[in-house]
């Protein structure tokens, strides 16, 4: 927390208490999901609470919800009831919703993590070796294979 988290708490309470429908709250949405590690956990939730339930903004209130769920999304075990309403939930928060920022944060919480997990099926990378050959990660099932991958930019 900030030196005064006091302080901190009550300019976001006074932010969205008095200026959650203004047209600039929109762009301080994204910052939402960070509100937990400014002002404290329990107070963040309250502070969400306000949010979801008074903004007139789908956005705003789906970037609430994505905070909320966070954790959830994050931290629960991938199929588990938890896990699947809390994708459930923010699937439908983001409804009719063109928010690029917020459905990167979305996927790196869901479909990175569902597919790339340990334990994860590896997607079936095609490439061509250092002698030109053509292999696809396929043709080495049942083997044990280190992938290194790097770029030079």
């Amino acid at each position: 927390m900030d030196a005064d988290p006091e302080a901190g708490k009550q300019a976001f309470t006074t932010l969205i208490d008095a200026h959650l429908d203004a047209k600039a709250f929109g762009r301080l949405a994204p910052m939402l999901p960070t509100l937990a590690e400014k002002i404290g956990d329990e107070e963040a939730q309250v502070l969400l609470a306000k949010v979801e339930k008074n903004s007139t903004s789908p956005t705003v209130r789906a970037w609430a919800v994505f905070a909320r769920l966070s954790g959830t999304l994050e931290n629960s075990e991938i199929g588990s009831d938890a896990y699947e309403a809390a994708k459930k939930e923010m699937g439908a928060a983001m409804e009719g919703i063109e928010d690029r920022r917020l459905a990167s944060q979305i996927g790196q919480k869901t479909t990175v993590r569902e597919k790339f997990s340990i334990g994860m099926v590896s997607p079936d990378i095609e490439g061509i070796d250092l002698d030109g050959t053509a292999f696809k990660l396929s043709d080495y099932e049942g083997k044990v294979i280190f992938l290194d991958f790097w770029g030079d930019w």
